[in-house]
């Protein structure tokens, strides 16, 4: 679907595509609401963004300059060392909690989302999903540095049709993970590139299958433009079109530039757990 927030916007056919299992959420950090030692109700990212530059010795950020970008900063003077941003990034994950009942919390209840694609490095959606659904929930990972942590059984699709599982496909890797994630939006690019050329040659793999086959939910992913453009690109493997009209409805956005915790008001008449 490619929408702006607007009153004409169709959500009913929004609505009718996630109770049929049609859609696919694209979670990015806007999503991620915490409460941490030093403040509650804060975007994890920005957050871990100012200790990280603290902790390691870095300039101060410069203004809008995310969490991607300070890690850049870090690897140019210290090439290859992922292991110091894995190490922080979990030892601080370790003393920070998701807002109860938050955005993921909601999301959660929503029965028809069973696969999810999790732009982000942490678990606390694979946390959040365990604690709301009574079946399996599964998870696997994607990097530049080494594709697949284990590529997808082929079963768990059909499982995922019937409602017995759910599935996270953490397209950037993750800090848990053995191999290094794509920090950075140098590693973020080359990531969306090498899976764009798996997914056009891969022609078997039941992840690419339902990527083509369904819309996909952007939310809070807060890239610049002209990512958000190749990263949708990617993502249906078919070419951008800006154009509107009811032919085209691929995917769906929301910047989420002014979301305060407030919960996922916009979908309204799906069914929950």
């Amino acid at each position: 679907m490619n929408a702006n927030p607007c009153e004409d916007f169709n959500w009913t056919d929004l609505i009718y595509r996630i109770n049929r299992n049609k859609v696919i959420p694209v979670i990015g950090e806007g999503l991620y609401w915490v409460n941490t030692p030093d403040v509650e109700n804060v975007l994890l990212y920005p957050y871990l963004a100012e200790k990280f530059v603290k902790e390691i010795g870095l300039a101060p950020l410069k203004p809008n300059e995310t969490f991607h970008q300070a890690v850049f900063r870090y690897l140019e003077q210290n090439p290859n060392d992922y292991r110091t941003v894995n190490d922080f990034f979990s030892s601080h994950l370790e003393t920070i909690s998701l807002v109860p009942e938050g955005p993921l919390w909601q999301l959660g209840q929503i029965k028809n989302f069973s696969l999810f694609i999790n732009a982000t490095y942490d678990d606390y959606l694979e946390q959040t999903l365990k604690s709301v659904r009574s079946h399996t929930v599964d998870t696997v990972h994607y990097t530049v540095h080494d594709k697949w942590s284990r590529s997808p059984d082929p079963s768990i699709f059909k499982n995922l049709r019937e409602g017995q599982c759910s599935l996270i496909f953490n397209i950037y890797g993750s800090a848990a993970c053995s191999i290094a994630p794509a920090y950075t939006e140098k590693d973020i690019l080359e990531t969306i590139v090498t899976f764009q050329k798996d997914m056009e040659t891969d022609r078997e793999n039941k992840l690419f299958q339902s990527l083509e086959k369904s819309s996909l939910l952007f939310m809070g992913c807060g890239y610049d433009d002209w990512l958000f453009r190749f990263f949708i690109r990617t993502m249906t493997n078919k070419p951008y079109d800006a154009q509107k009209g009811p032919h085209c409805r691929q995917y769906i956005g929301d910047d989420f530039q002014t979301f305060n915790c407030g919960g996922l008001e916009g979908l309204r008449g799906i069914q929950v757990e």
